[in-house]
């Protein structure tokens, strides 16, 4: 199995060979700036502005990089005006009348290197800057992408749940409207015996009244005994066994007559 080739690509020069390329830019706008001196200008100017041509090249290299190139413009822009453009003037006096000129190039080529110097961490650190915020600036769009996705689902979850909420109250109005029908009782209790919603088609509106009480709160308390017996039968025999249902007939008392009531008692699930 052959190994797929990979290919790293980056927009950052190797840092050795930068610093060769400035030395080597450096060195050679040198060379320029003497040969301009020399054949061009110092037929124009004499033995004034010794210095002028090497100024340009020692600025051109600090626009260009690094402090090192600029200081290695400047000291070999001194050696060469020195050679080939001082000594000429010697027996004129040149050198002592050259020295403020020549204190003044190096002054300023060390001002310029410190300059280019500032430049260049500015221009880094307004780089770092630039990335921070693209970073940030992703970071803000792949949150806010988020953040729509999220509201996006909950708006779902919400139209699911008015839907089954809507289902359910559909439901609980056909079960009531069956209740109405057939004579019929339903009903919820927990497990301390209140109850928690009740229909029954026989009682005609107690509903409201019914919940929240117990049977012994409805009921004489013979019958309520023995209803409340049935049921916590039912409570124990699920805590027993797991499931278990009864089924059961008891007769309800009223202020003028008994009334038969067969009822069917299962735990909830």
């Amino acid at each position: 199995m052959s190994s797929p080739n990979l290919s790293v690509q980056s927009d950052n020069p190797v840092p050795g060979a930068s610093r060769a390329r400035g030395y080597l830019v450096a060195f050679g706008l040198v060379v320029l700036a003497t040969l301009l001196r020399v054949g061009i200008v110092d037929p124009l100017v004499g033995d004034r502005l010794p210095y002028i041509t090497f100024f340009a090249a020692v600025f051109a290299v600090a626009w260009y990089g690094a402090p090192g190139p600029t200081l290695f413009a400047v000291v070999l822009s001194a050696l060469a005006a020195a050679l080939l453009v001082l000594r000429p003037l010697a027996s004129q006096g040149g050198p002592a009348l050259a020295l403020p000129g020549t204190a003044l190039f190096l002054a300023v080529g060390l001002g310029v290197a410190a300059l280019a110097e500032a430049r260049r961490r500015s221009a880094a650190r307004l780089r770092a800057e630039l990335e921070e915020n693209q970073r940030l600036r992703q970071v803000a769009e792949d949150t806010a992408v988020e953040a729509e996705n999220a509201v996006a689902e909950a708006e779902e979850s919400l139209d699911q749940l008015l839907e089954a909420e809507q289902e359910l109250r559909a439901s609980e109005e056909r079960l009531r409207a069956a209740l109405r029908i057939v004579p019929l009782g339903v009903f919820t209790q927990d497990r301390e015996l209140r109850y928690t919603w009740y229909e029954n088609s026989l009682d005609d509106g107690r509903g409201p009244a019914v919940v929240g009480r117990r049977d012994t709160d409805l009921l004489e308390p013979p019958d309520a005994a023995t209803i409340e017996r049935i049921k916590r039968a039912v409570l124990e025999a699920v805590a027993a066994a797991g499931s278990w249902w009864r089924r059961a007939a008891t007769a309800i008392a009223a202020p003028t007559t008994s009334r038969w009531s067969r009822c069917a008692i299962a735990p909830a699930r």
